[in-house]
C-alpha cells in the first residue's frame, strides 16, 4: 500500500447518503430488469411469471404491501425477487390493493405475464386480485394453519391445556432461578440442555414445538416445579398423555408446513398428495384415541373439498415428484412403487404423455425442474406446461418473510420512523 492512502477507521454514512445509495442501487437494479426482455440471456425473458403478495401493519401503525416474483428461468432454475414494499395509505380496500398491484406489476413490465397470485384467504387481497384479472390461488401454508388453530378451539379441554403449557413456559421464561434450576437438572439427569419453546398465537407449529420440547423435558420440568413450590402449574399424567397424542396427530402437519414453505424449490405439485396423505394420517390417529385427530380431518375436508378446483393442473406434474424415504411421504412412496410393477413394455413412443407416464419417478430429495432440463428435448410439449405452471408456488410465504425482516426493522425503539425511512 502506497504511503499516501490511510485507511479510515470507524467511517459512518449519513442517512441522506445511506438512502441515496440505496435508491440509486434499486434504481439500477429496476432499470437492468425492465429492459431484460430484449436481452434472450437473462432470466426475465420468461413468459410467465407468479406473484405471492401480503399486507402488514408495523408498530408505527402504517400499512405495507410487499410483492414478490417467482418465475423458472431458462437454466430450469426456481428464482425469486422482492419487487417492491410500499406504504399502503387510507382503507385497505379491494379497489387500493388492486392499484397498488398494477401499478407495480406495469412498472415491472410483467403485467400481462401473470400467470397467477398467491396469497392468504383475506376477502380484500382475494378480491383484489380478481379485479386485476389474474387467478388467484390461496395460501396452502395459511389454510394449514386455520385447519390446526380452528381444530384446538373446537376442543375446550386441549385449548385449556394449550394454556396450562404455556403458563408453564412463560413461568420458567420470566424466573431466572427456575431457569437456572432447570438447567442444573437437565445436567443431573443427563437430559437434553435446551430451552422450552412459548407457542405465538399466528403460529400453530409453535404450539407443536411447545408440547414437544415440554414433553422432551417432561422430568426435568416436573422436578423443578415441585422444588420451586409450584406444582400447581404440573401436568397430570392424563394430560401428559393427552400432549403425546395431540404431538402425533400434529406431527404431519409440521411436517407439510415445513416442507410447503420453501420458496427455492418447486412445492405446487406438492399439494393434492399432501392433503391426500394428512387425511389418512389423521384416520390413523384417530383410531388411537386423538380427539384432535378427529377435529383435523374435519376441517381438512372442509377447507380442501375444491382443492383439485385450484390445483388440478399440478395433477399430472406430482407423478414427476414421489416422496421421501419415511415421514408423512411413506405411503405415498409404497403406492408408487406398487403402481411401478404394472408397467408395461409396449410404451408408444409417439405419443408423450404416455412416454411420460412410463417414466420412472425420481427420488424426492432430486430437483423436479432439473429432471425437466434434462429431458426438455424428449418431452417438448410437456416441457412447456412444466414450465409453466410448477412456476406456481404453494404459499404465500417468500412474502410474508419480508414482514418478519420488517419487524426487526420498525422495532418498539424505532416506532416513530414513517414510511418513507423504514
Amino acid at each position: 500500500m502506497q504511503s499516501g492512502h490511510r485507511i479510515q477507521n470507524n467511517v459512518s454514512l449519513s442517512a441522506e447518503t445511506f438512502k441515496r445509495i440505496q435508491t440509486n442501487f434499486y434504481e439500477h437494479q429496476h432499470h437492468s430488469a425492465q429492459s431484460t426482455p430484449t436481452n434472450q440471456s437473462t432470466e426475465w425473458c420468461v413468459d410467465n411469471v407468479v406473484l405471492t403478495t401480503d399486507m402488514w401493519t408495523s408498530r408505527a401503525t402504517e400499512a405495507y404491501l410487499t410483492v414478490s416474483c417467482h418465475m423458472i428461468d431458462e437454466n430450469w432454475q426456481m428464482v425469486a425477487y422482492v419487487l417492491e414494499t410500499c406504504y399502503v395509505p387510507g382503507q385497505h380496500t379491494a379497489d387500493n390493493i388492486c392499484a397498488q398491484l398494477t401499478r407495480i406489476t406495469e412498472e415491472w413490465g410483467i403485467k400481462e405475464k401473470i400467470l397467477a397470485v398467491v396469497t392468504d384467504d383475506a376477502a380484500n387481497m382475494v378480491a383484489a386480485v380478481r379485479k386485476a384479472g389474474w387467478k388467484h390461488y390461496p395460501c396452502f401454508a395459511h389454510t394449514l394453519n386455520l385447519v390446526v388453530k380452528d381444530s384446538i378451539k373446537a376442543l375446550p379441554d386441549l385449548l385449556e391445556l394449550q394454556q396450562k403449557s404455556s403458563a408453564i413456559v412463560a413461568f420458567f421464561h420470566h424466573s431466572t432461578k427456575a431457569a437456572d434450576k432447570l438447567k442444573d437438572i437437565q445436567k443431573q439427569q443427563k437430559f437434553p440442555e435446551q430451552k422450552l419453546i412459548q407457542a405465538v398465537e399466528t403460529r400453530w407449529n409453535s404450539t407443536f414445538y411447545m408440547w414437544e420440547r415440554l414433553l422432551e423435558q417432561k422430568e426435568a420440568v416436573t422436578t423443578v416445579l415441585c422444588l420451586l413450590g409450584k406444582s400447581s402449574l404440573c401436568l397430570n399424567e392424563e394430560e401428559w398423555s393427552v400432549i403425546r397424542l395431540s404431538i402425533n396427530a400434529l406431527r404431519p402437519f409440521e411436517e407439510a408446513t415445513r416442507e410447503m414453505s420453501t420458496e427455492k424449490h418447486v412445492s405446487v405439485s406438492k399439494v393434492i398428495p399432501l392433503v391426500s396423505l394428512l387425511l389418512r394420517t389423521t384416520k390413523t390417529s384417530e383410531s388411537q384415541g386423538s380427539k384432535l385427530a378427529a377435529q383435523l380431518s374435519g376441517h381438512c375436508h372442509r377447507r380442501f373439498n375444491s382443492i383439485e378446483t385450484f390445483y388440478g393442473f399440478a395433477v399430472w406434474a406430482a407423478s414427476s415428484q414421489p416422496a421421501a424415504k419415511g415421514g408423512i411421504w411413506e405411503e405415498f412412496d409404497t403406492q408408487v412403487l406398487a403402481s411401478q410393477q404394472h408397467r408395461t413394455t409396449g410404451t408408444d413412443a409417439l405419443i408423450e404423455m404416455r412416454r411420460y407416464t412410463e417414466e420412472r419417478p425420481i427420488p424426492q430429495d432430486q430437483d423436479p425442474l432439473l429432471w425437466w432440463k434434462n429431458n426438455e428435448q424428449t418431452f417438448p410439449s410437456l416441457s412447456n406446461l412444466a414450465k409453466k405452471y410448477l412456476t406456481v408456488v404453494a404459499t404465500s410465504v417468500p412474502a410474508e418473510r419480508i414482514f418478519s425482516k420488517a419487524g426487526q426493522l420498525v422495532s418498539n425503539r424505532r416506532n416513530a420512523l414513517k414510511a418513507k425511512k423504514s
